[in-house]
C-alpha cells in the first residue's frame, strides 16, 4: 500500500513538473537582416568640350576597382562645356541635367563630381575636385547602412521594362524620405575633348553611364514621413524605353535608385535593364 502511495505521489509530482514547465516562456533572439554593403553615388559633372573631364572618368574607373564596385557612377552633361560640337552625333545636355546642375551647384573647376550629395564643408557647394574624391568616398563607405535596397528588372510581354524596388529600413526615421530614379545609357560613341589626345579631341570616345532621364521629380518623390526600424517598402514602375527619343540602344540602359533624406544620399543601387 505504501509503495502504491509512493508511486502515486511520484506520478503527480512528475505531472506537476511537466505542467508547470509548459508555462515557461522560451525567449527568442530576433535575427537582424543583413544590411549589405554601403554604396556611394557619384554624380560626375561633364561636358563634351571639357578637356579635363576624361581624366576624371579615368580616375572614377580606377576608384571603382579600388573600392570593389561599391561606387554607382552617373555622368551628367551641363554647364559651359556641355554644348556639342557641330560634328557631334548626340547632345547629352538636357533641360533636366541643366536643372540638376542648378540644384547641386556649379563646380569651381574640372574634373568635378558630387559624392553622396555631401558637402565638403559647411557652406561649400556639392561638387568636389578630383583630389578629394578618394577620401570622400572612403568616408561615405565607412557609414553604417541605414537602408537596404533590392532591385529587380523584368522585361514585360510588350517589351517594356518593369523595375521593382524593395526597401528595408535599418533604423527608425522621422522626417520626409525621398526616392530618386535615374535612367542611364552606356556605349555612346561620339566626340569628346581630351587633353591627352594629340588633336585635343577624340572623335570616337565611348561615353558611359550617361544620364538620359530623371524619372522622378528632380528633388525626388516622397515615400513617407516616418519609418520604423525593419519596416519594408515595395513599389514598381514600368517604362517604355522606345518612347524616349534620346535612348539609342535600350539594351545598353540601366536604372539607378537612390534614397535621400535632408538632401543626402542614404543608399543607392543600380540594375541593368537587360542583364
Amino acid at each position: 500500500m505504501n509503495k502504491q502511495i509512493s508511486n502515486l505521489v511520484a506520478f503527480f509530482l512528475l505531472f506537476f513538473i511537466i505542467l508547470t514547465s509548459c508555462d515557461d516562456k522560451v525567449e527568442y533572439d530576433l535575427i537582424r537582416p543583413e544590411s549589405g554593403p554601403q554604396k556611394v553615388l557619384v554624380e560626375e559633372v561633364s561636358g563634351v568640350r571639357c578637356p579635363n573631364c576624361p581624366d576624371g572618368t579615368r580616375l572614377l574607373d580606377a576608384l571603382q576597382k579600388e573600392f570593389d564596385s561599391s561606387l554607382v557612377v552617373v555622368t551628367f552633361h551641363a554647364g559651359s562645356f556641355s554644348f556639342p560640337y557641330s560634328e557631334s552625333k548626340y547632345d547629352f545636355k538636357t533641360d533636366q541635367t541643366v536643372e540638376l546642375l542648378q540644384k547641386l551647384g556649379s563646380p569651381l573647376g574640372y574634373p568635378a563630381a558630387i559624392i553622396q550629395r555631401t558637402k565638403a564643408s559647411q557652406g561649400d557647394g556639392y561638387p568636389q575636385l578630383s583630389n578629394t574624391w578618394s577620401s570622400s568616398i572612403s568616408n561615405a563607405l565607412s557609414v553604417e547602412p541605414k537602408i537596404k535596397i533590392n532591385l529587380e528588372t523584368v522585361i514585360t510581354a510588350d517589351e517594356h521594362v518593369k523595375l521593382i524596388y524593395n526597401l528595408l529600413f535599418l533604423e527608425k526615421m522621422d522626417g520626409p524620405v525621398f526616392t530618386n530614379i535615374y535612367l542611364l545609357e552606356d556605349g555612346l560613341i561620339d566626340y569628346q575633348a581630351d587633353l591627352r589626345d594629340d588633336n585635343g579631341v577624340v572623335e570616337k570616345y565611348e561615353h558611359n553611364h550617361v544620364l538620359k532621364q530623371i524619372i522622378t521629380p528632380i528633388n525626388g518623390e516622397i515615400l513617407g514621413n516616418s519609418f520604423d526600424i525593419l519596416e519594408t517598402y515595395t513599389d514598381s514602375i514600368t517604362l517604355d524605353l522606345k518612347s524616349y527619343d534620346n535612348i539609342e540602344v535600350p539594351q545598353n540602359t540601366s536604372l539607378i535608385v537612390f534614397i535621400t533624406r535632408d538632401d543626402k544620399v542614404l543608399q543607392v543601387e543600380k540594375a541593368y535593364n537587360y542583364p
